[in-house]
């Protein structure tokens, strides 16, 4: 059997998510040492969270934005893929979207996208090549989107600390034929290695972490009881 590939699809740091207990750097330390092979840094994006932090210029909001992941790709081995992306929240629902293909350049050249309703957000999505996977649907007054909307859904959510009901969030993703991810939601070092992919393949860029989800090619990780798993 060939080796398997590791990556988080679900993780913040101190510098941008305010949640968040764990520095970029010591993020990749630990992931590294879990046996990771890479993560998406998917600190919290939404209009309150960005005005608590940064100008109304949209180009210090964006890059401000992505100060994790630059100091955890400042720190990281060449052969541990630090990918963008970010989780998203829109001003008028407690909901939550993981959207994965998202490099900094493209956050850049879309002014105020924490402002856009989502149809305007599905259509920039279907334009840049950005998948729409919603977060943890089932958690507290969290609603499971229209599938219209949704390219893929969180069916495993790891956070210890939230009733996610992963069952109904699998039993969703089935019946509308959505894409399924797994994420540990790391925010401190009790929840690392609870969720994430395996692939046969190395993912090295937000583009190949689009492609292999979209291809149903990977395995999910669910709590692992130790890091051999």
């Amino acid at each position: 059997m060939g080796r398997k590939y590791k990556y988080e699809l679900h993780s913040h740091t101190s510098e941008v998510s305010g949640c968040a207990e764990v520095s970029a750097a010591e993020s990749y330390r630990l992931h590294s040492a879990a046996g990771y092979d890479g993560l998406v840094v998917t600190d919290h994006f939404y209009t309150q969270a960005l005005d608590d932090r940064y100008s109304h210029d949209w180009a210090e909001r964006s890059y401000g934005f992505m100060t994790g992941w630059r100091r955890m790709k400042e720190v990281a081995r060449e052969d541990f893929s630090v990918l963008s992306g970010l989780e998203f929240r829109f001003h008028d629902s407690p909901n939550d979207y993981l959207l994965f293909g998202m490099t900094p350049e493209l956050l850049a050249s879309a002014p105020e996208i924490d402002k856009y309703d989502r149809p305007r957000l599905r259509e920039f999505a279907d334009k840049n090549g950005v998948l729409i996977v919603q977060a943890h649907p089932f958690r507290g007054t969290c609603r499971p989107d229209e599938p219209w909307f949704l390219d893929g859904v969180e069916v495993y959510n790891g956070h210890p600390w939230h009733a996610e009901h992963n069952d109904l969030a699998l039993a969703f993703a089935e019946e509308h034929g959505l894409i399924q991810t797994s994420g540990s939601d790391f925010h401190h070092p009790g929840m690392l290695g609870r969720g994430g992919i395996k692939t046969d393949r190395p993912l090295r860029t937000v583009q190949d972490l689009v492609e292999v989800l979209k291809s149903g090619d990977y395995e999910l990780i669910k709590t692992l009881t130790s890091y051999a798993e």
